[in-house]
């Protein structure tokens, strides 16, 4: 049986970065949907074409949609609005309608800004982005990291963060070993500095897996098969085959922070240039 740090073995993954994998694991589903590509294709593309017309007087071409939102927004303040504007309405109405009604997305009975957000893209033509660069490279908030300070002469090592006891700070100052440098001195370098590497890599090991759930490839593979079950009840009304997937479908519904296939409330409008009512989901659900 393969261990955890093998390939094939359970490993930890932080409640956001599942979340993350999930949402964009749920949206690859339904991209994968010849009814939602008819929708991109023959109603959504061709209504962006005009709304990206209808905003271009700005000079700025909007990223997202809360971009379109707020250019349209600045278009409703002015004293004469353009006709020009019935357009983008339109375009942001057919998203939302989109979302939540034809894939039955919603999150207490409103459209989630980050499906609103892939929507938008595919509309828009822009590459689909993988969710791992919704994760930060960076440490994450309690993640254990290292500063390396390297030069000829010197190795220091300083943690930040951490869930648990991080090792202690160490300087090594090798200006000592002699004259000059010879293949002793770099080889002493070598050895110090990939030591303390070494023991970082142990260390944020050791937090990660103490602090983060571990997932076995069974579980991974069983999100996957699930989710295409989930996609098909929300925007096909597909009812699960039994009672245990129908609990699954419920339990990934929760972890990706939507309503419950079939159990969800489609308000009739959303009101229009109001970002807080398509709350992105800064974070993932509790």
């Amino acid at each position: 049986m393969a261990g955890k740090n093998e390939p094939g073995g359970r490993r930890a993954i932080s409640p956001e970065e599942e979340w993350l994998y999930l949402r964009s694991s749920l949206l690859d589903r339904y991209r994968a949907d010849r009814r939602y590509q008819g929708i991109i294709r023959q109603d959504l593309m061709p209504l962006w074409r005009a709304t990206e017309a209808a905003i271009a007087w700005r000079g700025e071409r909007p990223v997202s949609f809360f971009d379109v939102l707020d250019q349209l927004g600045d278009l409703e303040r002015m004293p004469a609005p353009p006709s020009s504007m019935l357009v983008g309405n339109r375009y942001i109405r057919a998203v939302s309608r989109t979302v939540a009604r034809s894939m039955g997305l919603t999150a207490q009975g409103i459209p989630p800004g980050w499906a609103l957000h892939a929507v938008h893209d595919d509309a828009a033509g822009r590459p689909r982005r993988s969710h791992l660069l919704s994760v930060s490279p960076r440490a994450q908030d309690d993640d254990l990291a290292l500063s390396l300070d390297l030069t000829p002469n010197f190795v220091g090592t300083r943690y930040f963060g951490g869930g648990g006891a991080a090792p202690q700070d160490q300087t090594f100052d090798l200006s000592q070993l002699g004259v000059g440098y010879g293949p002793e001195h770099w080889q002493a370098l070598r050895t110090i500095a990939g030591d303390a590497i070494d023991g970082a890599v142990e260390a944020m090991r050791r937090d990660i897996e103490a602090r983060y759930p571990a997932r076995n490839p069974t579980a991974v593979a069983g999100w996957q098969r699930d989710l295409e079950d989930l996609q098909q009840a929300l925007m096909r009304g597909v009812p699960p085959a039994n009672s245990a997937l129908a609990t699954r479908l419920r339990k990934l519904a929760r972890q990706i922070g939507i309503d419950l296939p079939g159990q969800r409330i489609v308000p009739p409008f959303v009101p229009r240039f109001s970002p807080t009512a398509y709350d992105d989901g800064a974070e993932a659900p509790s």
